[in-house]
């Protein structure tokens, strides 16, 4: 009767080790697999770019490198022929994985409108030197320096125009509330980034928030030092108070229009929305009605006085 009990008990202490094992299997998965979103996250992946020589551009322009608030190297292309000195430069600001060569059209787009234009390679895109990524929150440092070489070159005044994580990095650099800035041109924004990591999870591996993005949230910020709750777009908004365009396109799983649409309905007055219709988030067409819209709101800026500008560091 009695020897039953340490059969039992072997029993008990096989399934409690077994119970111990999994458990600490599946913690150190859990581990490996949002480390590995963490970094897909923070690491900018090389991209294929096209090699741009100026002398087969239809406009005259000039690379440049420069170091950002932090010293970290940054590249940028500046196309300085303007119909007007009195005309912003339109600061073209790409997104994540991207690079200025990416944005070559909007910057073409400028200058055949007349317009000064620079496109900017982020810290660890392009040119600029390698860094991990912090959506805006040190890239916004990037945008500020070249807003300064711009000053020093005549031009104190300047739109914003980002797409996607490049439109968020102008959201946050617009809440540094620099002077000089006319206006902004929002394209595919997203609202926070801990939002936005989990519904790209979602859209691309069918992932839930939980038990996954509490752990990932914590492993970028130990990675890369930053407090990923300060990507914050409606925060940003609410100190923005220059013109703002929001573009937003209607297929756009990635940045689903009624969460753009929800940015705008949060931004103050002036503002405009348009929405691309049949686009997604990867392409503009560059399309007649998108070109107006562009134009229009360019249009309708204020005629601000070109005083010299300053920037608060952020």
């Amino acid at each position: 009767m009695n020897s039953s009990h340490p059969t039992r008990h072997s029993w008990l202490i096989k399934i409690s080790l077994v119970i111990l094992f999994l458990s600490a299997f599946s913690a150190l998965l859990l581990w490996l697999f949002t480390g590995m979103l963490a970094t897909m996250a923070s690491e900018v992946p090389p991209p294929a770019r096209p090699a741009i020589r100026s002398e087969f551009l239809p406009f005259p322009s000039e690379q440049h490198h420069i170091p950002s608030l932090d010293g970290t190297r940054i590249a940028f292309r500046y196309f300085p022929t303007s119909s007007d000195p009195r005309l912003p430069v339109l600061f073209i600001v790409h997104g994540f994985g991207a690079s200025k060569e990416h944005m070559l059209t909007y910057m073409l787009f400028a200058q055949k409108n007349g317009y000064p234009s620079v496109g900017i390679d982020l810290r660890g895109h392009g040119d600029s030197d390698p860094a991990l990524c912090s959506f805006g929150y040190r890239e916004k440092q990037d945008v500020l320096a070249v807003a300064q070489w711009l000053n020093q070159k005549g031009h104190p005044r300047y739109v914003l125009w980002g797409t996607s994580m490049g439109a968020v990095t102008s959201a946050l650099t617009a809440e540094t509330q620099p002077q000089g800035l006319q206006g902004l041109i929002l394209d595919a924004p997203f609202d926070t980034l801990r939002n936005t990591l989990v519904h790209h999870a979602k859209v691309f591996f069918n992932l839930p928030e939980f038990p996954f993005f509490p752990l990932t949230f914590w492993q970028i910020e130990r990675t890369v030092g930053y407090d990923t709750r300060q990507i914050n777009v409606p925060r940003a908004l609410q100190s923005i108070h220059q013109p703002l365009l929001i573009l937003a396109a209607e297929n756009d799983e990635r940045m689903p229009l009624p969460m753009v649409r929800g940015l705008y309905d949060l931004a103050h007055s002036p503002k405009t929305l348009h929405i691309i219709p049949g686009a997604d988030h990867e392409y503009r067409a560059f399309d007649p009605e998108f070109q107006e819209a562009v134009l229009t709101f360019l249009r309708r800026l204020p005629d601000l006085d070109p005083s010299p500008a300053t920037h608060n560091n952020p």
